[in-house]
């Protein structure tokens, strides 16, 4: 998936000077489908790494990383427990944390984005879109109201399940909106978790 997204996405963006920053996990498929086939973490990290010719791609673990952010509710609350070791509504949370991490760790001193475009390897983007149209207006809207800026774009008819999934098949923000979004992200969505529990009991 990730080779293809990146013939989309080299092709929708031609003849703009383009980082990629991002993150990804070891498997296959994930663990609330009920299958879970893992690869090597640094194998793939190179692959991706050397795909995308960029080395701000980190790729982790993903049954280590659930198993350590549920070990907290392993005495007061094992229905969470479960949820949390799965990465079931949160992997993809946790990814864009990740995401945004390596994004604010790569920027240069001096180095500004115009737009910052937010996507999986899952996508193939083939509508032409056009970038000026969103770069202006991200522009526009930062020196009228607010610099922390995001864009999200849905399919006409996609219904998304409250709590258990995020807008994130494609969206565009300023660099201080989507580093402001990104930020306690994990923290955020696993508070929501709480919430959620407290209510359905």
């Amino acid at each position: 998936e990730y080779k293809a997204c990146k013939l989309y996405l080299d092709k929708a963006l031609q003849g703009f000077n383009v980082d990629y920053v991002g993150h990804a996990w070891n498997t296959i498929t994930a663990e609330p489908l009920g299958i879970h086939h893992a690869v090597d973490v640094d194998e793939l990290q190179l692959s991706i790494q050397q795909h995308y010719n960029s080395s701000h791609i980190t790729v982790d673990d993903y049954k280590r990383e659930f198993q350590r952010l549920s070990q907290p509710f392993r005495v007061s609350n094992p229905s969470i427990t479960n949820r949390v070791s799965a990465g079931s509504g949160i992997s993809q949370w946790r990814s864009f944390e990740k995401a945004t991490k390596a994004l604010k760790n790569s920027i240069l001193p001096g180095k500004s984005y115009d737009l910052i475009i937010c996507t999986r390897y899952d996508i193939a983007w083939k509508r032409e879109i056009d970038m000026n149209i969103i770069i202006d207006a991200v522009k526009n809207t930062r020196q009228v109201e607010d610099d922390r800026i995001i864009i999200t774009e849905k399919e006409y008819g996609h219904r998304t399940v409250h709590g258990t999934t995020m807008q994130d098949l494609i969206f565009f923000g300023s660099l201080n909106g989507i580093l402001q979004l990104g930020k306690n992200f994990t923290r955020n969505r696993l508070k929501h978790i709480i919430v959620q529990d407290k209510y359905e009991k």
